[in-house]
């Protein structure tokens, strides 16, 4: 055979050897793929870590949802306290998560009824650093469906879902009593936009009626939570205090409108 023979049938056998290896390299390959991955994937929450911190100050709110889920016009700017209740809730058995900061949330498989000692705020989430959904007034009724590992009560509220400090709410009714002041003489004051007149000193009380901006009423006395006593036909009614005014609104329409807006 001539050398260029062999030059040639050498170049025709390295190309049929590389042909090989590539073949053998990517049936490894393609078994290989097909072996499952021991790897396995966990769950993480996205709740809002809580910053464990002390102290729970309202900020200034215009409106506040009522128990029913709608926008109440009898809304006060409470201050939360920090006194520590002694009441203990037993914790009912139900499901429990943890969330990406290590943070335990139990629901509760029954839920519970809890009063709040002053007037609080309920938060988006087990933080004080959280925004601030609305306030619920001293005496309120609240139903807990569950808690965190941080002290925080997890409620619902209406169509709300929102956190409370655990030290805020109590499960005693007489606990959260509203003191009520009477007045010596009483005072004329008027309503300076459409505000509820309420059978009671809470936003879960039943609604007599709403007044329109500048109507004239007749206060009789005040509570401790943040509401003017009002005589009301027969009987007394109660209006929240941020409502009322001891001067006529200057101009009642443009109120009104602004309202409707």
């Amino acid at each position: 055979m001539s050398s260029i023979g062999r030059t040639i049938l050498y170049i025709f056998l390295i190309i049929a050897a590389v042909a090989v290896i590539v073949g053998a390299a990517m049936l490894i390959m393609n078994i290989v793929s097909e072996i499952p991955s021991e790897d396995t994937d966990t769950d993480g929450a996205d709740a809002t870590a809580a910053d464990g911190s002390e102290g729970d100050i309202t900020t200034e709110l215009s409106r506040t949802p009522d128990a029913e889920g709608t926008t109440s016009d009898d809304t006060a700017d409470g201050t939360a306290q920090d006194t520590i209740s002694d009441d203990t809730v037993v914790l009912d058995s139900g499901n429990s998560s943890t969330d990406a900061e290590g943070v335990t949330i139990t629901t509760y498989s029954t839920s519970l009824t809890l009063y709040a000692l002053y007037n609080v705020n309920a938060r988006m989430s087990y933080s004080t650093s959280s925004d601030i959904y609305f306030i619920i007034y001293k005496g309120d009724s609240v139903t807990v469906t569950g808690e965190t590992s941080n002290g925080w009560y997890q409620i619902l509220y209406g169509i709300y879902t929102a956190y409370i400090r655990q030290d805020l709410l109590t499960a005693d009714a007489s606990a959260s009593a509203v003191v009520t002041t009477t007045y010596d003489t009483p005072v004329t004051m008027y309503t300076s936009e459409s505000v509820n007149v309420r059978s009671g000193p809470t936003t879960s009380s039943s609604i007599y009626e709403m007044y329109s901006a500048g109507v004239e009423v007749t206060v009789v006395g005040e509570t401790d939570n943040g509401w003017y006593v009002i005589e009301y036909g027969d009987g007394t009614a109660y209006i929240n205090d941020d409502y009322l005014s001891e001067t006529m609104p200057e101009t009642t329409s443009e109120t009104e409108a602004e309202n409707a807006a």
